[in-house]
């Protein structure tokens, strides 16, 4: 995992989807911001990197190479559902909210 100074990210590297939105509904633990960074590779892949931050609870006063080790499994899970959904989205010509 890389970091760029100012936070902790991931990414994932998968199929593309238009560059359209992209709907969901989120419940998480509460651990700070997160931003979502989406650049296209090519006409058909797009790069999506995750930032995060502890900023509440006991975990704010973590060091950053401990905080990259306790966000990254549960922003890796988060990259593949995003994925997941937007593949789903691309392949079927849906839109819309998922449903669920």
């Amino acid at each position: 995992m890389a970091t760029d100074g100012a936070g902790r990210h991931d990414s994932d590297r998968r199929g593309s989807a238009a560059p359209a939105r992209v709907a969901g509904r989120h419940v998480a633990v509460r651990s700070g911001p997160i931003r979502l960074e989406l650049t296209s590779i090519d006409a058909d892949h797009t790069e999506i990197r995750m930032f995060e931050t502890f900023t509440h609870g006991i975990g704010r006063l973590l060091p950053d190479a401990v905080q990259a080790i306790l966000l990254k499994p549960r922003n890796k899970e988060s990259l593949i559902r995003l994925s997941d959904l937007i593949t789903a989205e691309y392949r079927t010509g849906a839109t819309g909210p998922p449903r669920g």
